[in-house]
C-alpha cells in the first residue's frame, strides 16, 4: 500500500482543502515536519519489449507532514510549488 520504505517514496491519494493526502505514513517512518519533493512522473519502456528503463521525473514542488494520520496516511501543506494532484508521485529527498 504505502512507498519504499523509510518513508521513502508515495503518491498523492487526495488533494483537500489545499492539504495532500499521501499514502504512506506511520508504518513508512514518516514524522511530522518531513518534507517530500513532488513530482510528475512518466515510466520510459523499451519500444520492444515494453521493460520500464526508468521514469522522467518533473518537479512540481514540496510538501511538509503536518500530521501523521495512520499506518499509510499522512496530511501535508504545501512548502513550495503549485499544481499538486492526486496520483503525483512524492519523493523524500
Amino acid at each position: 500500500v504505502g512507498g519504499g520504505g523509510e518513508g521513502g517514496e508515495g503518491k498523492i491519494g487526495a488533494w483537500k482543502d489545499g492539504k495532500g493526502h499521501i499514502n504512506i505514513g506511520a508504518i513508512d517512518s514518516v514524522k511530522t515536519g518531513d518534507s517530500y519533493g513532488v513530482v510528475s512522473r512518466e515510466a520510459i519502456t523499451d519500444p520492444d519489449s515494453g521493460q520500464v528503463l526508468g521514469y522522467d521525473d518533473k518537479p512540481i514542488g514540496r510538501l511538509r507532514v503536518e500530521k501523521v494520520n495512520g499506518d499509510h496516511l499522512a496530511i501535508c501543506i504545501i512548502d513550495s510549488g503549485k499544481g499538486f494532484e492526486k496520483g503525483q508521485t512524492v519523493l523524500r529527498k
